[in-house]
């Protein structure tokens, strides 16, 4: 760009002037004025050429058009041996900084200094045409080194908050942190004169300043001034001194570290920093005395979280289910945050670990209210009221104590021992408490001239035997065209309960739920058999003691499959359906009315 507009002013001075001087002081040009393109012009460079030859030669060709290049300044007028050319020519002047200022587009001439003094920098011409795309013709210094900084920095716009999370970004190598890393960026801006300039715009926008500033304090104010911003009541005194002092400025800190931790591309950097950092003030024992209340709008550190998950725990297995509102509120509070987002359950197991520590503390609080709510154990009046009561309440101990051990488990990997004692008591309360007192209260109900076991009937309660009865052929009579039945050995009454939740959360789908009377003995061949269409159930006399279902053996998948022929149904193995696919699935049941998985 600066080789055509030097070509362009020289070509207008020639159309009036045969000869034209240009005394380039400091060389800057030096290595293009060889490669000007000037049509009819003859390049004469007076440090090659006496000064009397080029006179001789000017005079014998009166037509040529001549530029004279000198890289030492105009001699004195009693000393130049050309003052009579000079006299009647035309001088030409060019600087880098004058180019410059014309190609950025800037219209003020006081930057020229300014420009001078950032050579370094624009000494590349890649860094020139990227700081070209961010200046504005009314910037100033201020925001011309803002914006160099952005271009050294790789950040999209002069953004100081931008700039920090491109050089704290090159303090973590595969996802490591370093402190006291050095970033290419961090090194470029100093190389390039702008140290200066970066720490100004940081005092401007945080009030930070030291006399040794550092990349690595500033990261420690930054953190320690939100985390002391976002506490309730008085902060850690051992963070005082690295608390931002002005708190117009220190809420900028505030505001750069939320936009940090939401930015996709840059939330895994700052959890790698903001651990260091809290590896380094030793932020467990400094939050001790803190209670979930005091932390619940702090999202800086991840050992927040756990301690909040501390403290919670703590309040659960003492309140043994009473008040537990408060302890529900802090955790809907903290599970929308940073570090237990279910929404950032993918990006890692930390937050996956994290998110499994409120289900888990969600599970307990509620199983310990329950316990609550039966303090006083069980009581039937008979079995009928034993089964609509596990029906309708009495499973979600089972589901609650089902959810609290799948998400333990999630946390276990981690190495956490938050949930440890939680778990003893979960355990405790069901085995050593739940179970006894139900089986206690269902042994009653089963025994003696009038238990269940008298008659294994309940009203209103399909025995299992009657399935296909009372179950499936009532859908034929609908007009339904055909009737799939899925069978799960040992499928637990609140895991269908939880199923059939799901399945209603859902588009074009609806379940219903119900139970069944099981047959007696309650195992898997006789159960199979007795969901199966028949009028009659028997033993084969033998050793096996087979099923037979109307005389049929039914004992294995292709001897149900057969049975129900005469139902124009089949049987089959999920697994042998599903490996099928869509289309061969769907040509092996056209046929069928009556499926059995």
């Amino acid at each position: 760009m600066a080789q055509q507009r030097i070509t362009d002013s020289l070509a207008t001075l020639f159309t009036t002037h045969p000869v034209v001087f240009w005394h380039d002081v400091e060389g800057e040009f030096a290595p293009l004025v060889d490669s000007l393109q000037l049509e009819g012009v003859q390049l004469v460079r007076l440090d090659e050429t006496p000064a009397l030859r080029i006179k001789l030669d000017i005079d014998r060709v009166p037509d040529q058009r001549w530029l004279i290049y000198s890289a030492q300044p105009e001699p004195e007028p009693t000393k130049d041996w050309l003052l009579d050319v000079r006299l009647r020519s035309k001088s030409f002047r060019a600087d880098s900084t004058s180019i410059l200022l014309e190609d950025l587009g800037l219209m003020k001439q006081s930057l020229r200094q300014h420009l001078k003094d950032r050579a370094k920098f624009l000494r590349a011409k890649d860094r020139v045409d990227r700081l070209k795309r961010l200046v504005l013709p009314t910037d100033m210094a201020a925001d011309l080194d803002a914006k160099m900084l952005a271009v050294l920095t790789r950040a999209d716009q002069p953004d100081l908050f931008a700039m920090l999370q491109k050089l704290y970004a090159g303090m973590v190598v595969d996802g490591m942190a370093d402190l006291n890393a050095q970033p290419k960026a961090w090194q470029d801006i100093a190389v390039n004169d702008l140290l200066p300039a970066f720490w100004a715009l940081v005092q401007a926008q945080l009030g930070y300043q030291d006399a040794k500033p550092s990349l690595r304090d500033l990261l420690l104010r930054i953190l320690v001034t939100d985390f002391c911003r976002s506490l309730t009541g008085d902060a850690p005194r051992q963070l005082a001194h690295l608390v931002l002092p002005q708190p117009n400025l220190a809420a900028n800190a505030s505001v750069f570290v939320g936009r940090w931790r939401s930015d996709i591309a840059q939330f895994a950097n700052y959890n790698a920093l903001a651990q260091a950092v809290a590896d380094e003030l030793n932020l467990v024992s400094l939050m001790t005395s803190l209670s979930a209340e005091q932390l619940v709008d702090c999202m800086t550190f991840e050992d927040v979280e756990l301690r909040v998950v501390q403290d919670l725990k703590t309040r659960i297995v003492a309140g043994a289910g009473a008040n537990m509102d408060v302890v529900r509120a802090l955790m809907a509070r903290r599970r929308d945050g940073h570090w237990a987002n279910a929404l950032l359950a993918s990006a890692n197991e930390r937050t996956r670990a994290l998110a499994a520590c409120y289900v888990a503390l969600t599970a307990a609080a509620d199983f310990f209210a329950l316990k609550a709510a039966h303090a006083t154990g069980f009581s039937f009046s008979d079995a009928g009221s034993a089964y609509t009561q596990y029906r309708d309440e009495l499973f979600r101990f089972d589901q609650l104590y089902r959810h609290f051990h799948t998400a333990a488990d999630a946390v276990e990997p981690m190495g956490w021992a938050v949930l440890h004692e939680l778990c003893a008591s979960i355990e405790s309360v069901y085995s050593g408490w739940f179970i006894p007192q139900l089986s206690v209260a269902w042994s009653k109900v089963l025994e003696g001239p009038q238990g269940l076991l008298a008659t294994w009937r309940l009203p209103e309660v399909t025995p299992q035997q009657q399935f296909f009865e009372r179950k499936v052929l009532p859908l034929f009579d609908g007009n339904v065209k055909r009737v799939f039945v899925l069978i799960s050995d040992a499928f637990r009454y609140e895991v269908a309960q939880e199923l059939a939740q799901h399945i209603n959360s859902r588009n074009r789908l609806r379940a219903s739920l119900d139970g069944m009377l099981g047959v007696l003995p309650s195992y898997t061949a006789l159960g199979m058999a007795a969901l199966l269409p028949h009028q009659t159930l028997a033993y084969k006399e033998g050793a096996n003691l087979d099923v037979l279902a109307d005389g049929h053996l039914v004992a294995s998948l292709e001897q149900r499959s057969d049975h129900l022929k005469a139902f124009g149904g089949m049987a089959v193995k999920a697994e042998d359906l599903m490996a099928l696919g869509k289309d061969k699935g769907r040509e092996l049941v056209r046929d069928q009315r009556l499926i059995y998985i």
